[in-house]
């Protein structure tokens, strides 16, 4: 697996009532009710570890149900394997999940993998060593295995740039039935 990373945003409802939304950028997420998975699903009917989202390239982005009791459902179909694309409606148990994909997240809800060499961060101590040929910079926070560990802005935009990801400020464009929502895509 490369180390590809698609920003992937989910609006997550509880049958029609808005929960929340979370932004991840790994190759795999995990989805359940488990405290390991990536996405947890406070649902009684989702399995512990329901399901995955897989990132095979930046058009190829697939939801595989991992033999849930319930199933997991695409747009209506139930399904095992289907690649997902924006706007797309994930049910698993009670909750609804509309897919992002491509879309910047804010510094506070993103997920982000950090690589402690290229960050040069020592997460072991409660210090940060500073470069000197750098500007000072406030510290951000970012997840790291569900810890919340530093991370420099400075670092985090080299790799989105290396990634191949439109630089800070630039919006993909927003398909229809996400325009001018502050919560997320239209109820369905």
């Amino acid at each position: 697996m490369s180390n590809l990373r698609v920003p992937i945003k989910f609006d997550i409802y509880r049958g029609d009532e808005y929960q929340r939304s979370e932004s991840f950028s790994e190759p795999i997420i995990k989805i359940g009710k488990v405290p390991s998975s990536h996405l947890r699903l406070e649902d009684e009917v989702a399995s512990r570890m329901h399901a995955m989202i897989e990132v095979t390239g930046p058009n190829e982005v697939y939801i595989i149900d991992l033999g849930s009791a319930a199933g997991t459902f695409v747009n209506g179909q139930k399904t095992n394997k289907a690649r997902l694309q924006t706007g797309d409606e994930i049910v698993i148990g009670e909750t609804r999940l509309f897919v992002d994909i491509g879309a910047d997240a804010s510094e506070d809800e993103a997920t982000m993998a950090v690589d402690r060499a290229q960050a040069g961060l020592d997460f072991g101590s409660a210090e940060q060593h500073e470069d000197p040929y750098q500007q000072p910079q406030a510290p951000q926070k970012g997840t790291l295995h569900g810890m919340q560990a530093p991370i420099l802005a400075a670092a985090a935009q080299q790799h989105a740039q290396q990634a191949g990801y439109p630089a800070a400020g630039a919006r993909p464009s927003v398909p229809p039935s996400f325009a001018g929502t502050q919560q997320g895509p239209e109820k369905k």
